[in-house]
């Protein structure tokens, strides 16, 4: 048991830790939008690579620009634009998780930092997924019909219910702790 005295102290300093953690990750999101273009390239890189072991023709990304050429000759090309990249998605549950670490002690902060790591990377894989689903089809059909469905019908439904889904799992471990913080 501590002593009366150290009680307020001890409240203090959780706050001054939670808002410091909180503070960091708002960094986080601004150093993500920063690197908004490396984090673009990544992905297509990711997405080429995987989408290279899946089809006969060899698949490849130029990273500067963030994009994915199909053949050699290069019979496709792919620009993977901020829209089509799980950068908001990541940037809003950065966001997110800095006001629950600021505001909602209720929450353990390795709990929201746990929830933010696996939401994040899956609204990632679900978004190589997608990209790789475009480039296949695409390859596989032509450009019209391929890209058209998969791009604007399948790949969208994809984002919508990839990001559903990394949300749930991001409230899911949010409102699995047994033990939460107990506020003064």
């Amino acid at each position: 048991m501590l002593p009366r005295g150290s009680r307020p102290r001890l409240a203090r300093a959780q706050r001054f830790v939670r808002f410091g953690c909180a503070g960091i990750l708002l960094a986080g999101v601004v150093a993500v939008w920063l690197v908004r273009s490396p984090y673009r390239s990544a992905e297509a890189v990711a997405s080429a690579w995987v989408a290279d072991h899946l089809l006969h023709a060899p698949v490849f990304a130029y990273s500067a620009d963030a994009v994915i050429f199909v053949g050699r000759p290069v019979r496709l090309g792919f620009h993977i634009t901020p829209e089509c990249s799980s950068l908001m998605i990541t940037l809003s549950f950065l966001l997110g998780s800095a006001f629950l670490t600021a505001f909602a002690a209720r929450f353990r902060l390795r709990r929201i930092l746990i929830a933010l790591a696996l939401a994040g990377l899956l609204a990632i894989f679900v978004n190589v997924v997608r990209v790789v689903f475009i480039v296949v089809a695409s390859s596989a059909w032509g450009r019209g019909i391929g890209f058209g469905l998969s791009h604007e019908y399948v790949g969208s439904t994809l984002t919508v219910l990839g990001t559903a889904a990394a949300l749930m799992v991001y409230l899911w471990l949010l409102s699995r702790d047994r033990h939460p913080v107990a506020t003064a």
